[in-house]
C-alpha cells in the first residue's frame, strides 16, 4: 500500500478503539523506552516485537518534537507526556506495519524491502499525515 493510501486509513478516529485496548501494564513497562529500530531496514521491522516498534516510534516522535518539527497542536500533545502521544506512536506503528507488509514470497519480500529504512519511511509517513510543519 502506498504512503498516500495509508493517510486515509490512519486518521486519529480510526486509532481510538485499538490504542485504548492496550492494558495499563503496557504503560507501566515504560512503553516509550528502549526502541532499537531507528536505523533498521524494513526487513528488521517485519521481525521486531510490537513493543520495540512502539518504543522506536515514540523516540522518533519525541525527536521530531525536540527539533520543533511537529505542528503546534501535536507539539503540545508530545510535551504533555508519553500517555498523551501514545496514539501518535501507535499510528506510526500501524502505518509502518502496513507499508512494510511482508510479501509471502521470501525472495520477493527481501528484494522489495532490503533497502527501505524505518526512519526514512516514518518521516515520509509523518509528512503524509500532516504532522510536520
Amino acid at each position: 500500500m502506498a504512503i498516500s493510501g495509508l493517510v486515509l486509513t490512519l486518521g486519529m478516529s480510526t486509532l481510538a478503539p485499538e490504542y485504548l485496548a492496550v492494558t495499563s501494564a503496557a504503560h507501566a513497562a515504560e512503553w516509550h523506552e528502549g526502541g532499537t529500530l531507528h536505523q533498521a531496514t524494513a526487513l528488521e521491522w517485519q521481525q521486531a516485537s510490537h513493543a520495540n516498534k512502539l518504543a522506536t516510534a515514540a523516540d522518533i516522535i519525541t525527536d521530531a518534537s525536540a527539533k520543533e518539527l511537529l505542528r503546534p497542536e501535536l507539539q503540545k500533545t508530545v510535551t504533555a507526556g508519553p500517555d498523551s502521544y501514545f496514539p501518535l506512536a501507535h499510528g506510526l506503528v500501524k502505518g509502518l506495519d502496513a507499508a512494510f507488509f511482508p510479501d509471502p514470497d521470501p525472495a520477493a519480500n527481501r528484494a522489495m524491502f532490503v533497502n527501505q529504512k524505518v526512519n526514512e519511511t516514518m518521516a515520509q509517513l509523518m509528512e503524509a499525515m500532516g504532522w510536520l510543519k
